[in-house]
């Protein structure tokens, strides 16, 4: 059976899922599908960006751990629907990380921030640097055996 976008998406609005869940859900797909020409048939990597929130229960985020949890699952699926034409599909899930968007929601510099380093074996908050260097063995030969796994770049953080 085809892939209907508009036809996912009014079932997933019929089941009454936030547009948070929505757009992280159907947000991958046409992306996935529209990569496809981009891979000749030596085959490459697709790398989801989620978040440790996929499986950290913060009482006042669940859309936004429900979506998240979402970009797993979507990432393990399409490791599979993927794999017969050697694309790798695997899903990079930051912790606590320092950006212009932590920064814009008044993470850092608050409680939050200190609640973040206390609870981080590495005893810091991650830097864009840090999740880039795991998007990029991820993305290379070095990780040509890995397919289908959420990967945490946290520091540690439990």
């Amino acid at each position: 059976m085809a892939y209907n976008r508009a036809c996912a998406l009014r079932a997933v609005q019929r089941a009454g899922i936030s547009p948070s869940v929505q757009h992280e859900c159907a947000g991958h797909v046409p992306h996935d599908r529209s990569r496809f020409s981009a891979f000749g048939a030596e085959g490459g990597s697709i790398i989801n960006i989620g978040s440790e929130a996929s499986v950290t229960a913060y009482p006042t985020l669940s859309i936004y751990v429900a979506s998240k949890s979402a970009v797993n699952g979507l990432t393990r699926a399409r490791s599979k629907e993927f794999g017969p034409r050697e694309i790798r599909v695997n899903a990079l899930n930051p912790g606590g990380t320092e950006t212009e968007g932590a920064h814009a929601a008044g993470v850092m510099g608050t409680e939050s921030k200190k609640q973040i380093i206390a609870s981080t074996s590495l005893g810091r908050v991650g830097q864009p640097e840090d999740i880039a260097r795991v998007a990029v063995f991820l993305g290379s030969d070095d990780a040509g055996w890995l397919t289908g796994e959420t990967i945490f770049a946290n520091g540690g953080h439990k």
